[in-house]
């Protein structure tokens, strides 16, 4: 923290030599956040050559994409931080990408969260790490049903259904009324009458009597 609020380039160069030559992970962490919460323009800079730096520990690395924080951080860095996701090799790098760019919040990146989530492309666990993210916003309903209606594994699906059970909107429901009414996977009906069974709106009690009348 001291170092932190000393001005100028010296503190920078001191904390680029700890991160040069120590071994102890502690004080490699607290000189991250050192650079994080310092001033100067070259503390950023310093930021992110360790995170392009692919001969750096992966876990430094993590540590200093993770450091990015909404308080301290301008939309430049949170572009930034989108840019690294193609770049980076590992998928814990992009994984701690993603938990910056959601933390970060905003339009630009909650969009970004939700076209990685319904790119196909991209490998189910980090879809589904970006859609739990997405989850805790106030990204519309709408969204989330596009993102059902594109997802083939059953496994993005549940997560989009695990959102719509707990968001209060009334489409969140109209969703899982239709997943349950006209849904082809016999396993994601139950789930969806298992989530509309919890919910309070008058809707679901007469959508649960049609189905038990079939």
């Amino acid at each position: 923290g001291y170092l932190a609020r000393q001005p100028g380039d010296r503190v920078v160069d001191a904390l680029e030599d700890l991160l040069r030559t120590s071994s102890d992970e502690r004080v490699q962490r607290s000189a991250v956040r050192a650079l994080m919460g310092h001033e100067s323009p070259r503390a950023r800079r310093s930021l992110r050559s360790l995170i392009e730096r692919a001969d750096a520990p992966e876990q430094l690395r993590r540590e200093a994409i993770l450091s990015f924080e909404r308080e301290r951080s301008s939309a430049e860095d949170a572009a930034y931080i989108r840019s690294l996701y193609g770049r980076l090799e590992s998928e814990r790098l992009k994984e701690a990408v993603i938990q910056a760019a959601g933390r970060l919040g905003g339009a630009d990146n909650e969009q970004w969260l939700v076209n990685l989530v319904k790119n196909p492309n991209e490998p189910p666990q980090l879809r589904a790490a970006a859609l739990s993210r997405l989850g805790r916003t106030t990204v519309p309903i709408s969204e989330f049903s596009r993102m059902y209606d594109a997802a083939t594994e059953r496994g993005i699906r549940e997560q989009v259904m695990n959102v719509l059970a707990y968001r209060n909107e009334p489409e969140a429901t109209d969703k899982l009324i239709e997943i349950a009414r006209t849904g082809t996977d016999p396993q994601l009906r139950r789930l969806a009458i298992n989530y509309l069974t919890r919910k309070k709106d008058p809707r679901t009690q007469k959508l649960l009597l049609e189905i038990i009348d079939k």
